[in-house]
């Protein structure tokens, strides 16, 4: 019995070996789509759920139905006005009719991603390179609505397309922003002649209504002659303040006053001249004493 058991787990083990190779067990989860094929004929889709396929006679293909991203390398190529630039792409795209998608390519994301190399080189070639940098964000709308019907013959189709980068020489580079700079500056310059024009006008219409009105001047004259006085009295006033802060005015008698009028009268009296011996004469100022001979 114990040899019979042994050999029975034997067989089981070989056959669960055998059929490991021979039948395969195939999950479709929600998000993936299954194509079955039969002897080499497509069946048809499978639902979601766990399948069975008998090796070599059958055989299940899975395809992921999620959104996804293809980038296309940044490759270089010339402009119409033959400027090297390099561009990149990003496209989004979803696998939309499975069946198609298997059988309409060998493979159908290389088939995409020479759909978008091709349509974005001659894009590129038909727009200048100024036309290109201004145009970058349709640019990519433009590929994608170029080549939906390709797309579409391999049961894919595009959510958007992107301009992922454009590069540029460097000298072209500089030149550009010195562009931008001369046009700023240009800018400036209108404002100012603007602004000069709105000047003028203004004293051409203020000339026109001068002529039409003289007796504006004279306003204009009483208005100039108030604020004058305005500010002469304003000054007048800052300065008695300044006087009165600067301390009590003292009383002055009677001798006081004659004293001062004594003093400055021999300050300001003429210098008198005396003889002196050998017939010279000698200046004598006011309040010195006279020498006798």
């Amino acid at each position: 019995m114990l040899e019979t058991a042994i050999a029975l787990l034997v067989v089981v083990l070989i056959a669960a070996l055998l059929l490991r190779f021979v039948i395969s067990v195939v999950t479709v989860r929600d998000y993936q789509r299954g194509v079955r094929f039969r002897n080499g004929r497509l069946v048809g889709l499978l639902s979601t759920g766990t399948h069975l396929a008998i090796r070599p006679f059958s055989e299940i293909q899975l395809l992921d139905g999620r959104p996804a991203a293809l980038t296309v390398p940044s490759q270089a190529m010339l402009t119409s006005d033959g400027v090297e630039v390099h561009v990149a792409l990003v496209a989004r795209y979803v696998v939309v009719d499975p069946v198609t998608a298997v059988t309409g390519d060998q493979s159908w994301p290389d088939a995409l991603s020479a759909a978008l190399r091709v349509r974005l080189r001659q894009a590129v070639a038909e727009r200048s390179v100024e036309e290109l940098l201004a145009a970058r964000s349709a640019l990519g709308g433009t590929i994608a609505t170029a080549i939906a019907s390709d797309v579409a013959r391999i049961g894919v189709e595009l959510l958007g397309v992107d301009v992922g980068e454009v590069m540029v020489p460097a000298e072209l580079r500089h030149a550009s922003v010195a562009i931008v700079a001369a046009r700023r500056e240009a800018a400036a310059s209108v404002e100012r002649a603007r602004g000069e024009t709105a000047v003028v006008k203004t004293l051409a219409d203020a000339g026109r209504l001068v002529d039409e009105h003289p007796s504006l001047l004279q306003l204009r004259a009483i208005q100039q002659a108030e604020a004058t006085s305005a500010r002469a009295a304003a000054g007048a006033n800052g300065g008695n303040g300044g006087s009165s802060a600067s301390g009590p005015a003292v009383p002055h008698t009677d001798d006081d006053v004659a004293g001062r009028s004594e003093s400055g009268a021999a300050a300001t009296a003429p210098p008198s001249v005396e003889p002196t011996p050998g017939g010279r004469s000698r200046s004598r100022s006011a309040g010195e004493p006279a020498t006798g001979d």
